[in-house]
């Protein structure tokens, strides 16, 4: 089972249906940064899409989302906050978790279970040597998410690993390169996906 697909914890048959990249993803180069993960089960007449594309406003360091069904038709969607490396990881999760309840509120949306998780980018690069992928050792935690997403869509992270991987680049190039490659296969799975079961 892919990394995110262990960490949602749904049921077997769970469909991930969309994923959405937010503006502020094209500016966070930080390497070593968190990422708040919070994941919601809706109620039976919720549509996953459009909860999770209401709550962004009000999540300023959202960088992603992602969103699905599950096996029983309920929606799901999981929120992605940014949090630069030279912050302590309580703080924001605390003010994450209360930043996607506070939205949930706003815009009407009583889940069915709402949980959070940090992740720090070492543990998310875990992953990856666990795939036996190429090294990500200079990838910034929005590749680092991105190659995961594209993980839980089903995709072969050592392929992906693999075809983001510049020849003969170096710095702001290689690493432009990176962006542009795995933002293409998301693009493309976006656009033949039949809801690949997590």
């Amino acid at each position: 089972m892919s990394y995110f697909g262990t960490l949602l914890a749904f049921e077997a048959g769970t469909r991930l249906t969309g994923v959405t990249v937010q503006p502020l993803a094209t500016h966070v180069q930080d390497r070593d940064a968190w990422l708040l993960l919070d994941v919601v089960a809706l109620g039976t007449t919720v549509d996953a899409d459009v909860a999770e594309r209401a709550q962004s406003p009000f999540l300023p360091d959202k960088i992603a989302g992602i969103h699905g069904v599950q096996a029983d038709g309920i929606g799901w969607f999981a929120s992605f906050q940014f949090v630069p490396a030279d912050v302590e990881a309580d703080t924001p999760l605390r003010a994450g978790r209360a930043g996607v309840q506070r939205a949930l509120d706003l815009t009407g949306t009583q889940p069915r279970s709402h949980r959070s998780i940090h992740l720090a980018a070492d543990a998310i690069r875990n992953r990856y040597d666990e795939a036996g992928t190429a090294s990500v050792g200079d990838w910034d935690i929005v590749d680092l998410l991105v190659g995961l997403v594209l993980d839980l869509a089903n995709l072969d992270l050592r392929q992906v690993v693999g075809d983001a991987a510049p020849a003969g680049l170096a710095g702001i190039a290689r690493d432009e390169f990176r962006r542009e490659r795995l933002h293409l296969a998301l693009r493309n799975w976006s656009a033949t996906y039949e809801g690949p079961k997590l």
